[in-house]
Parts: structure tokens; sequence; C-alpha cells
């Protein structure tokens, strides 16, 4: 009983560790900047439009794991929002930060759209992930 309960304690301090490990200040960093692009995108006016390989090279210069993550940030936020996704992209810890990061966001965007828009629009913009309408 012991042996079962040690282990037990062993497979989730690896599991904690191990996912914390996966989301790095960088990898937040990115899911951060996608689910707000997200909402620039949806939100904004048409201001901003994605940069279409803009977060491939700012994953590639970070070491983001752009082919993995991506597409299940993408479906995280496709199944909240009844949308289209392939379901064998979703991972759980992924998409359980994606709804840790973007209820934040969302509040942000209501309590000031004008504001919201115009620093993560900026941001968005400077990091190479979108580009400004003219």
């Amino acid at each position: 009983m012991r042996l079962l309960a040690v282990a037990s304690v062993l497979i989730t301090s690896f599991t904690i560790s191990h996912t914390a490990k996966a989301f790095d200040g960088a990898t937040e960093r990115l899911m951060r900047l996608h689910i707000a692009s997200y909402l620039v995108n949806a939100e904004c006016d048409d201001r901003y439009v994605v940069s279409n390989d803009g977060f491939k090279r700012w994953a590639d210069k970070s070491g983001y794991p752009w082919r993995v993550l991506v597409p299940s940030v993408h479906a995280a936020l496709m199944a909240g929002e009844d949308g289209k996704y392939k379901e064998q992209d979703l991972i759980p810890e992924v998409t359980q930060m994606v709804r840790a990061i973007e209820k934040p966001l969302e509040e942000e965007l209501d309590r000031d759209k004008g504001k919201f828009c115009a620093e993560f629009g900026g941001t968005l913009v400077s990091e190479g992930l979108m580009n400004r309408v003219k």
C-alpha cells in the first residue's frame, strides 16, 4: 500500500513538472499572443490582419513547438466557440491553459475595446504576428 502511494506521488510530481516545463515563458507568451490575435481579428473592426507566416517565424526564433501547439490552441479556441476543429489536435493541458488565458483577455476587451485593440494590435504588429490594415 505504501509503495502504491509513493508511486502515485512520484507519477503526479513527474506529470506536474512535465506540464509546467511544457509551458515555459515563451510558450505561454505565444499562446497569449495567439489567443489575442483571434480576438483582435474578430473584434477590432478590420484594422489588423494576421501575418501569413508570422507565428511560424516567431515560433522558430523562440523554440516554440509550433507544429504541435498552434493547432492545439486553435482547436481549443474553436471547441470553446462550437467552431470546426480536428479532435486529434486537442491536448487537454493546452485547452486548460487556453481557457485560463482567454477569459481575462475577453474581460479586458469587454472593459475597454479601444484600449485592448490599440495595445494588443500594436503588440501583435511589433512582434510580426499581425499587420495593420491601411
